[in-house]
């Protein structure tokens, strides 16, 4: 029987779950309030447990989840959630590590993501390993878990970055956890930091700018330059004149007309070709009729001798 294991996340908290049709992996995946309910329904007691911050409670919501066998056949039972990290509510010192360790990885290998050609899931595998060498259990489909997490943490750097930039009254002050790791990852990419284009037009207009006072000639007086009457002829204060450049249009107007210069040769060779074939077609016929009138003499001229 075919099995989907999924990582969700409620409430800044990520669980793993199996589901045994792919309509349900789906609807999971991308309906928060299906995943909410589910997530509940395999947990009756969660509602009354969701704001209870004791880290002294030794068991968790959701261990049955884990604690429930694959299908009827496989009586393994899975490790207990406790034991692996980003299972609580309250992030654990070890799973600020595993956060951090992730992160680090997932930076060196940023070379290997940005390659359109490499699967990702399979860098998220490799990472998870490591993981796994760390003692930071993650349980079945780690790479898929270390995708999660990751995403969720990119989901908050890029809502953070995203209100800085807008209005004073709707910045937000708290800085999210993970920032700088995040920021060296995602800092350069075009999502986090888009080109501006009043910043291009302003280093554009610098440039032309600093062009013109290049071009322009100094114009300052010395003190020895005497007074009097110009006798030297007016020079213009255009040092260039612009040279007016074709413009498309003309170029394709010119295309054009040679194109239909062209196509009128041909169409007067053409038409050139018809007369002659004409001609000759007048020319045969008239072959023809006078064979045929020379042949018709002919036999009448037989008749005529049979007869006498």
């Amino acid at each position: 029987m075919e099995q989907f294991y999924l990582t969700l996340n409620y409430e800044g908290v990520d669980y793993e779950v199996c589901v045994k049709d792919l309509e349900t992996a789906d609807l999971l995946l991308n309906d928060a309030a299906a995943t909410e309910q589910y997530i509940l329904s395999m947990c009756p007691l969660g509602s009354q447990h969701e704001h209870n911050d004791s880290e002294n409670q030794p068991q968790n919501d959701f261990q049955s989840i884990w604690s429930m066998p694959h299908n009827e056949n496989d009586s393994t039972i899975k490790p207990s959630i406790n034991d692996m990290i980003w299972t609580k509510k309250k992030p654990s010192e070890m799973d600020n590590e595993a956060t951090h360790l992730i992160l680090s990885l997932r930076e060196e290998k940023s070379t290997y993501f940005d390659d359109k050609r490499t699967r990702k899931l399979k860098l998220w595998n490799v990472i998870a390993k490591e993981l796994e060498e760390n003692n930071f259990h993650l349980g079945n489909k780690g790479g898929e878990r270390c995708r999660q997490k990751f995403s969720n943490l990119q989901k908050t750097y890029l809502s953070y970055m995203k209100h800085q930039t807008t209005t004073v009254s709707e910045r937000i002050d708290d800085i999210p956890p993970f920032f700088d790791e995040l920021h060296s990852i995602l800092g350069c990419k075009h999502k986090v930091t888009p080109l501006n284009l009043e910043d291009s037009m302003d280093e554009t207009s610098e440039s032309v700018k600093n062009e013109i006072e290049q071009e322009q000639p100094d114009h300052t007086d010395s003190e020895e330059t005497q007074l009097g009457p110009s006798t030297t002829t007016p020079v213009s204060r255009f040092k260039k004149t612009r040279k007016v450049t074709p413009s498309r249009h003309d170029d394709l107007i010119r295309e054009m007309e040679k194109d239909r210069k062209i196509r009128s040769g041909e169409f007067s060779f053409l038409k050139e070709h018809l007369k002659k074939t004409e001609q000759q077609e007048d020319r045969f016929l008239e072959i023809v009729e006078a064979a045929f009138g020379t042949k018709k003499r002919r036999m009448s001229d037989t008749n005529d001798s049979d007869t006498d």
